[in-house]
This record gives C-alpha cells, structure tokens and sequence, in this order.
C-alpha cells in the first residue's frame, strides 16, 4: 500500500447541515458553471460531490458524489484522475 500512515490523523472541525427541502436545481446552461475537481485559483483546492463537472460519472447522483471523491483524494495524493 502507497498511502501515508493515518494512525495519528485526527478529526479538526466536522459540521452536519440538516435541510429537508434543499435539492440541487440544475438548469440548462448551469453544467458551464460547475467546478472541476481541482480548482484552477487555489492549487490545494479540490471538490468532490454530484456538483463536480468532467468527471468520468456522467450522472447527478450518489455514486459520482463517491467518484469524485476518489478522484478528489487521487489529486490530493498527486495520481492521475
């Protein structure tokens, strides 16, 4: 395994956000101004989620929520996405 040790990692802030009638609203046009997983601004920045556009999942969904975090975690680790 290629991962670095996490037996000293520790949680820093976590938050749980709790809204029922929330749901994303995509509209036609809306999928141009979605992010990437990297961000182009901050080199350290990178978004996972059924938001993210260019992603090998081409679906709003759970699963590419799941993909693009992998994808997200491949970038953080320096692997190709």
């Amino acid at each position: 395994c290629t991962t670095p040790p996490t037996t000293t990692a520790g949680v820093v802030d976590a938050a749980v956000a709790r809204l029922p009638n929330a749901v994303n609203a995509y509209y036609p046009g809306s999928y141009d101004l979605l992010p990437t997983t990297t961000a182009a601004a901050i080199p350290n920045l990178y978004f996972a989620g059924d938001l993210v556009k260019g992603s090998r999942h081409g679906s709003w969904s759970q699963e590419k929520a799941f993909v693009t975090g992998l994808e997200a975690a491949n970038a953080v680790l320096g692997r190709p996405l």
